[in-house]
């Protein structure tokens, strides 16, 4: 099943514009089988497009009242629209082939990320909690999250985790002992290699002394 959804750009479109996209919406939806219980809806929306459209006055008999007439009748066609490509998402329970097949316009598909970049700038820092340290980097437009490993002698190393966040709290960690601190970013696609190792120690209580590589 997809998640599309259907735009609602066509209540900014210009009156023709507007006219020829819905009478392609009421083609699409008459008799669509994707589509069982759309009878009412469309209804609906048919009496308030044909009341519209009756109202539109020809360029030379343009007056504020006609004028103001039609706009509200455009505002009715417009909620009708609205509510119709509701019930069309509805009724479609969002499958992509019948929601297009309506001819209304499906909200475009969200890009997937590109591949990750290397974690650039890593920075050691403390927030007065005792055994905690802070690690960061600069934000990677295409990471969805961000890794860090902490070891004393960089053979062995102790995972804290992942997080959604470019800043991840480690905690437990020994005061007075050189740490070695890397980061690794990843998204769908796949990780990149583990940083080189940023070199920090935390005080006591409430200091960290860092050498950036």
């Amino acid at each position: 099943m997809s998640f599309s959804r259907l735009k609602r750009s066509f209540t900014g479109y210009p009156d023709a514009k507007f006219i020829d996209f819905m009478n392609g919406v009421i083609q699409g939806c008459t008799d669509n089988a994707g589509l069982p219980n759309i009878a009412a809806p469309l209804a609906n929306f048919k009496t308030a497009f044909d009341k519209f459209v009756a109202s539109i006055p020809p360029r030379n008999m343009r007056n504020m009242v006609n004028s103001a007439i039609k706009k509200e009748n455009r505002i009715e066609a417009n909620l009708e629209a609205i509510l119709l490509a509701a019930f069309v998402e509805y009724d479609s329970r969002l499958n992509e082939a019948i929601l297009k097949s309506s001819n209304f316009e499906t909200v475009d598909k969200p890009q997937a990320k590109g591949l990750v970049g290397f974690p650039k700038n890593i920075s050691l820092a403390v927030n007065g909690i005792n055994q905690m340290m802070m690690v960061s980097c600069d934000a990677d437009s295409n990471a969805t999250i961000y890794n860090v490993r902490i070891s004393t002698d960089e053979i062995n190393w102790q995972w804290f985790g992942a997080n959604n966040s470019r800043t991840i709290k480690v905690t437990d960690l020994p005061n007075g002992v050189k740490l070695f601190v890397q980061m690794r970013l990843e998204n769908s696609h796949g990780y990149s290699p583990w940083s080189k190792s940023v070199i920090g120690m935390i005080g006591v209580p409430n200091v960290v002394a860092s050498i950036h590589n």
